[in-house]
């Protein structure tokens, strides 16, 4: 059994029946094989608001709520592709909000948590966009618009960005994470251990920085090979691959 695993970048949506299904299965595994489970961002593949939740999204709000009422605890870390996440989709799913970045501790290890874009400091366009679009007031003033407007807005961003599936290229350097930023956030927090996703390149590096060594686990997507990080008091921070058939 584990206490906690981690996983990111699922890019869940309607067109994309393979990966949904996926996920349903996983929450079934995860049932018996895990205390907690961490989102850490692009869980959907595009959020315009909680105003207009469709049957897709509801069938994983119940399924996250399922896995709340069996006692394990979920918690969810924006991207992002859904920072739009409110209150109300929270509630039907019953996960527990995370802001980005934080700090976690398991068993006393502390672990720095971060979906991971605010680092891809190359990439100016999403640095700028992130900047605008992070704070409250500027979330308040988007959801304010009606909705029809709203999603053709966000759908227009997201026709010019890569796709995830098909234009998504992790070697360019739009998808380098700039480590020296990310260390010295770290440091901030003395903490010396990194999960995060955004990149789908999952890994483990061990770098040492300013005379002291630090850990980052990497996640994966969810298009192909799944690797999820694991963790118990046994083994540590450890990845996990998930089959094409869980065993329940």
């Amino acid at each position: 059994m584990n206490d906690a695993i981690f996983i990111s970048d699922l890019h869940l949506h309607e067109n994309e029946p393979e990966i949904s299904s996926r996920f349903i299965q996983f929450l079934q595994w995860a049932k018996h094989h895990t205390k907690s489970l961490y989102i850490l961002g692009d869980f959907f593949h595009v959020w315009v608001g909680d105003d207009f939740i469709g049957s897709f999204e509801k069938k994983i709000a119940k399924a996250l709520s399922e896995l709340v009422e069996s006692g394990i605890d979920i918690y969810f870390m924006p991207g992002n592709r859904d920072f739009l996440i409110g209150d109300y989709f929270l509630k039907l799913s019953k996960m527990k909000l995370l802001p980005d970045p934080c700090v976690i501790s398991l068993s006393g290890d502390r672990v720095y948590l971060t979906h991971g874009d605010a680092y891809c400091t190359h990439d100016k366009m999403h640095q700028l966009l992130r900047w605008l679009t992070r704070p409250a007031i500027f979330r308040k003033l988007l959801l304010s618009i009606p909705y029809p407007i709203r999603a053709k807005m966000v759908h227009t961003v997201r026709a010019h960005s890569h796709n995830k599936k098909y234009n998504f290229n992790p070697l360019s350097l739009k998808y380098q994470i700039n480590q020296s930023k990310l260390f010295k956030d770290m440091a901030q927090y003395h903490v010396f251990s990194t999960i995060y996703g955004h990149i789908h390149r999952p890994n483990h590096f061990i770098t040492a920085f300013q005379h002291a060594i630090y850990n980052e686990y990497i996640l994966s997507d969810w298009d192909d090979d799944v690797s999820i990080i694991c963790y118990n008091k046994i083994n540590g921070l450890y990845f996990h691959i998930l089959n094409e058939k869980l065993n329940v």
